[in-house]
C-alpha cells in the first residue's frame, strides 16, 4: 500500500512525540515523500519542516485543507483517531489509514512503538526497492493534469485511481480540485458541479467537505461595526503570540475560545501544551495551568481563557497563584457572555441577551487580590503587556476585551458522505 501511494501522508499523535519518534517518522516520510501533520495534543511536532501541514482533522489550518482531502494513504502513529481528530470520519472517508499503536486492544493496527514501527516500515520498504528518498508531493501539481491527447507519461485516469485503492464512485474533482466538475454526459447521481454550487453562493475554489461546513471568517472580515473599546479577536490572538516568551508553557480552557486559541498561538514542542478539554466543560484551564508552573516553576505559564471559564472560579484560584508567586500569566478573552451559547443562539435567531453577564472589570480585580493587572481595549494597549511580562511581575492577568458578535466558533466536524 505504501508502496502504491502517491500522496502519502504521516500523521503523529500524542503517543508518538518523543525526540527519537519524531526523526523516524520524518525519515519515513522523506523516503515517501509524504507530508506529516499532528493532532491537536501532538501540535507543533514538525514545526519548521517543509512537509508540515500543522494539525489534522477539524481544527486544520486552510493552507492545509486541500492536501488533506488529496491524501490517498494514511500512516497514523500514536494517534486515538478520535471524532474531533477526523471530523467525524469526514478526514478519512475514502482513504487508506494504516494505523500504528502500542495499545494492543486498539485493531486493525500494527502494534509496537512510534519509533520502532517507522524504522522497521523503513527497512521493508528498502527490501521491497524503495531504497532513496521520493520528492515531496504538492497540491499545485495536482491541480495540472496533462490532457488525454498530451504525450509521454501522465497521471492515472479514473480506472488506475481505482486499481490503486481509491473509491470509484468519488468524482476525480474532490480529489484534485472543485475546478475539474464531472462531464455532464456521465450517467447516475453525481455532486453538484462548479456552477450550481455558485449559484448556492460557495465559493467554487474551496475543498467541497470544506464547503459543505463553511469556516467562519476570521473576525477582521466579519460585517458590521465593532463595539467601542474592544479589540479584534484573531488579531489579539497573533499579536499575544508574538509577544508571549517562545520557551513557554501553554493552557487554553475550553468554550469557543478554544479553536482559534490553539491555533494561533504556539508552543515550542508538544510536551510544553497542556490540555483541558478531555472532559468537554470549561473553567477547568487555570488550575492545570497553575499544575504546569508548579512542574516547571523557571518558565512562563500561560492560560488563555474565556471570562465564563475564568469566573467559574478563577478568581479564588488566581488568589492561591498570588500567594504562590507563580511565574503565570492569565489572558482572558472577555466577550461578556457564555460564547458557546452566544453562537447557538444567534444561529438559531434567537435573542442572545440571556447569555450575556456584566462581570467586574478583571484588571484591578486582579490588582486587588496582589497580583497585576493589564486592560486591553485597543490593541496600543499591547504594549503594556510587553513591559508586564518584561518587568518579571508575577502573576499577571490580561484583561483583552472583546465583541461577541465577531467571534467565529470554527471547528469542522462533518460526518462523511456515503
Amino acid at each position: 500500500m505504501l508502496l502504491r501511494a502517491r500522496r502519502p501522508l504521516i500523521l503523529a499523535g500524542r503517543g508518538a512525540i518523543a525526540e527519537a519518534d519524531r526523526a523516524a517518522m520524518l525519515a519515513l516520510a522523506r523516503r515517501l515523500g509524504a507530508r506529516v501533520a499532528t493532532t491537536l495534543r501532538a501540535k507543533e511536532l514538525f514545526r519548521g519542516e517543509p512537509a508540515d501541514l500543522g494539525i489534522f482533522g477539524g481544527l486544520k489550518a486552510d493552507r492545509s485543507a486541500e492536501y488533506f482531502d488529496a491524501a490517498d494513504v494514511i500512516v497514523a502513529i500514536g494517534a486515538s483517531l478520535n471524532s474531533y481528530t477526523t471530523s467525524q470520519g469526514a478526514a478519512t472517508h475514502g482513504k487508506h489509514v494504516i494505523r500504528v499503536d502500542v495499545d494492543t486492544a486498539k485493531a486493525p493496527a500494527i502494534h509496537g512503538s512510534a519509533a520502532a514501527t517507522a524504522l522497521a516500515l523503513l527497512a521493508e520498504l528498502a527490501a521491497q526497492g524503495l531504497d532513496s528518498d521520493r520528492p515531496l508531493w504538492d497540491i499545485v501539481s495536482l491541480k495540472a493534469l496533462p490532457s488525454p491527447e498530451t504525450p509521454g507519461d501522465r497521471r492515472p485516469g479514473t480506472a488506475e485511481l481505482a486499481a490503486l485503492g481509491l473509491d470509484s464512485d468519488r468524482p476525480l474533482w474532490d480529489i484534485v480540485s472543485l475546478k475539474a466538475p464531472p462531464s455532464p454526459e456521465t450517467p447516475g447521481d453525481r455532486r453538484p458541479g462548479t456552477a450550481e454550487l455558485a449559484a448556492l453562493g460557495l465559493d467554487s475554489d474551496r475543498p467541497l467537505w470544506d464547503i459543505v461546513s463553511p469556516k467562519a471568517p476570521p473576525s477582521a472580515e466579519m460585517p458590521g461595526d465593532r463595539r467601542p473599546g474592544t479589540v479584534e479577536y484573531i488579531e489579539s490572538l497573533e499579536l499575544l503570540d508574538s509577544l508571549l516568551p517562545k520557551d513557554r508553557l501553554l493552557t487554553v480552557d475550553g468554550g469557543r475560545i478554544f479553536f482559534e486559541s490553539v491555533r494561533r498561538v504556539s508552543v515550542s514542542s508538544p510536551r510544553d501544551y497542556v490540555h483541558t478539554m478531555s472532559m468537554g466543560s470549561i473553567g477547568l484551564g487555570l488550575s492545570l495551568a497553575m499544575g504546569a508552573s508548579l512542574a516547571d516553576p523557571d518558565r512562563l505559564s500561560v492560560l488563555v481563557s474565556g471570562d465564563g471559564g475564568f469566573m467559574l472560579g478563577g478568581l479564588s484560584e488566581f488568589t492561591t497563584a498570588v500567594r504562590g508567586r507563580l511565574k503565570l500569566l492569565v489572558v482572558v478573552l472577555n466577550d461578556g457572555c457564555y460564547g458557546a451559547e452566544h453562537n447557538h443562539f444567534v444561529k438559531r435567531g434567537h435573542d442572545p441577551a440571556t447569555t450575556y453577564f456584566d462581570w467586574p472589570d478583571l484588571a484591578p480585580v486582579a490588582r486587588s487580590l496582589g497580583g497585576r493587572g493589564v486592560e486591553i481595549r485597543r490593541l496600543a494597549d499591547f504594549q503594556h503587556v510587553k513591559d508586564a511580562i518584561a518587568s518579571e511581575t508575577w502573576p499577571l492577568l490580561v484583561d483583552v476585551k472583546l465583541d461577541p458578535n465577531r467571534i467565529p466558533m470554527d471547528f469542522h466536524r462533518v460526518a462523511p458522505t456515503t
